[in-house]
C-alpha cells in the first residue's frame, strides 16, 4: 500500500485573510542572496493566523499551552465528516450516529465547504457551528482534537466562546481554517498537526497533513 499526503493548510503569505481585528501579518526580505550571500525572511504574525491550533490556554485561565501538551496530541487517526447541509445552523449530535468504531478515532474534522470561500467576505458568515449537545458528545468520545475548515468553532458574533470552552476544557485541541477536506471525506486517515515548540504558545499555525492509504 502506498501513502498519499494531502495538504490541509492554507499558505501563509502577505495579504492573507485574517480574523477581523487581527494585526496585519508581515513577511519581509531581511537578507538577499546577491547582497548578503544568503536569503533570510523576517515574519511577524499572531498565534492564530491561517490554519492553526487553539490550545486550552487560548481561552482557559488554567488551560495548558501547546508546549505543555504531549507530542502524541498532534498526531492520530482521523475522519472527516460532511456538514455542508448545516450552513447557518448548528450541527446536531446525530451527525455522529453513522460513525463506525468511533472509539478508534483521535480526531474528527468537519467539512463545511467554506474553504472555497477563503479570501471572500462570505467566509465569515453563516458557517455551521457545533451545538452544545454535539460538543458534549465529542467530549465523551475521548478524542485528541477536532478541526473545521472555518475561522472559529463559535459563531462570529460570540463573546462567550461557549463551544471553545467546552471543547478545550476537556483537554482537546481545536484546528481552524483547514482546507482540502473534500478530498478525504468519509474515509479514515492519519492526521499530523505539529506546531513549532514555542514557550507558552496559546496557539500557532500548523502544516496540517492527511496521510491516506492508496490501495
Amino acid at each position: 500500500m502506498k501513502q498519499i499526503l494531502i495538504d490541509l493548510s492554507h499558505p501563509i503569505r502577505n495579504g492573507m485573510p485574517l480574523f477581523p481585528g487581527t494585526p496585519a501579518l508581515q513577511i519581509s526580505q531581511l537578507n538577499d542572496l546577491k547582497e548578503n550571500g544568503f536569503r533570510e525572511k523576517q515574519i511577524t504574525l499572531t498565534t492564530h493566523v491561517g490554519t492553526h491550533l487553539d490550545a486550552p490556554a487560548h481561552i482557559l485561565e488554567d488551560g495548558k499551552f501547546l508546549d505543555r501538551l504531549p507530542l502524541s496530541q498532534f498526531y492520530g487517526r482521523a475522519l472527516a465528516l460532511n456538514v455542508q447541509a448545516f450552513k447557518g445552523k448548528t450541527i446536531p449530535p446525530q451527525i455522529f450516529d453513522s460513525i463506525v468504531d468511533p472509539e478508534s478515532l483521535d480526531f474528527i474534522l468537519f467539512h463545511t465547504n467554506y474553504a472555497k470561500l477563503w479570501g471572500s467576505e462570505e467566509y465569515w458568515k453563516d458557517f455551521p457551528t457545533l451545538s452544545p449537545e454535539a460538543a458534549g458528545r465529542i467530549i465523551k468520545m475521548n478524542l485528541k482534537g477536532i478541526g473545521f475548515d472555518v475561522a472559529t468553532v463559535d459563531p462570529m458574533d460570540s463573546s462567550e466562546y461557549l463551544i471553545h470552552k467546552k471543547i478545550l476544557s476537556a483537554g482537546l485541541i481545536i484546528i481552524e481554517n483547514l482546507t482540502n477536506l473534500d478530498k478525504i471525506l468519509n474515509q479514515r486517515f492519519i492526521l499530523s498537526v505539529f506546531p513549532l515548540n514555542i514557550h507558552e504558545a496559546d496557539g500557532f499555525p500548523v502544516r496540517a497533513v492527511a496521510m491516506v492509504e492508496n490501495r
